[in-house]
C-alpha cells in the first residue's frame, strides 16, 4: 500500500532545503518499490577531491499482454539495455545519493491478462569530477541487483456507461493478481573486470511492442508463472 503523505502530514510554511531534501528522501522511500541511498567516504588523502556520484540502471525486460486480438510481447529481446537515462533519473550529487524506482505496466480495457518480467542492474558509478570536458570517466563501484515478477487477469467483464456508452475506465478491482515474486536485492562489490562495465547498445524507450512470437504457454511456465 502507497504511503504518500496526506495534506495533514505536511509542515507548513517554507521548509528550509536541509528538511525539504530529508522530507523528500523519507516519503520516497515508504512509497517505491525499491529505494536506494548511497553514501561514499573518500580517500584521506583526497579529503576535497572533486567528484559526483550517480547510477547507471540497466534492464532485462519481457512483458506479454493477452488481448482479444492476439498476445503481444513487449520487451528487450532478452538483452541488457539502459534503463532511459544515463546517469539514471538524470540525478547527480556529491558523497550522498539516493533513487527510488516503482516498475508497472498500465492495464488497458481491452487487457485479458498480462505477465511482467523485469531484471535490473543498478550500478553505483563515481567521477572523480564535476566537468565532463576534463579527462575523467564514470566507473562503477558497487552494484544491486534487483528482479520482480507479476502475473494479472481479469476477473470482471468490459463495461461501458449506461448513458453514452463509452467504455468505464479500467479499475484495479477489475484484475486478480495471479502471481508475485519480489526477491531481496542483492549488493554486490564490482569486480573490477571489463567484461562487467555496464554496457548498452539500446535503450528500454525503443521498445516496440508486437504480436508474440514465441511459445506463450511454455515462457511463462519456464518463468515460473501461474497462467
Amino acid at each position: 500500500m502507497s504511503k504518500l503523505p496526506r495534506d495533514t502530514d505536511l509542515p507548513k510554511g517554507k521548509i528550509p532545503d536541509g528538511e525539504a531534501r530529508e522530507t523528500d528522501k523519507k516519503y520516497a522511500k515508504e512509497a517505491a518499490g525499491i529505494f536506494i541511498n548511497s553514501v561514499i567516504s573518500l580517500p584521506t588523502a583526497f579529503p576535497n577531491q572533486e567528484h559526483l556520484i550517480g547510477y547507471c540502471q540497466l534492464i532485462n525486460e519481457d512483458i506479454l499482454e493477452d488481448q482479444a486480438e492476439g498476445h503481444f510481447y513487449s520487451g528487450s529481446n532478452n538483452k541488457w539495455v539502459l534503463d532511459t537515462h544515463f546517469p539514471y533519473a538524470n540525478k547527480v550529487a556529491e558523497r550522498e545519493l539516493y533513487i527510488d524506482d516503482s516498475p508497472n505496466s498500465d492495464l488497458g480495457f481491452g487487457t485479458n491478462q498480462i505477465h511482467q518480467y523485469q531484471r535490473f542492474k543498478t550500478f553505483l558509478i563515481f567521477r572523480p569530477s564535476k566537468s565532463e570536458n576534463e579527462k575523467s570517466i564514470w566507473v562503477p563501484i558497487k552494484l544491486v541487483t534487483w528482479e520482480w515478477k507479476a502475473s494479472a487477469i481479469r476477473q470482471k467483464g468490459y463495461t461501458f456507461d449506461k448513458v453514452t456508452g463509452v467504455p468505464i475506465p479500467v479499475q484495479p478491482s477489475d484484475f486478480k493478481l495471479i502471481t508475485l515474486g519480489i526477491p531481496s536485492p542483492k549488493e554486490l562489490e564490482w569486480s573490477g573486470k571489463p567484461k562487467d562495465y555496464p554496457q548498452w547498445i539500446d535503450n528500454i524507450v525503443n521498445k516496440k511492442r508486437e504480436l508474440a512470437n514465441t511459445n506463450w504457454n511454455k515462457y511463462l511456465s519456464d518463468k515460473g508463472f501461474r497462467h
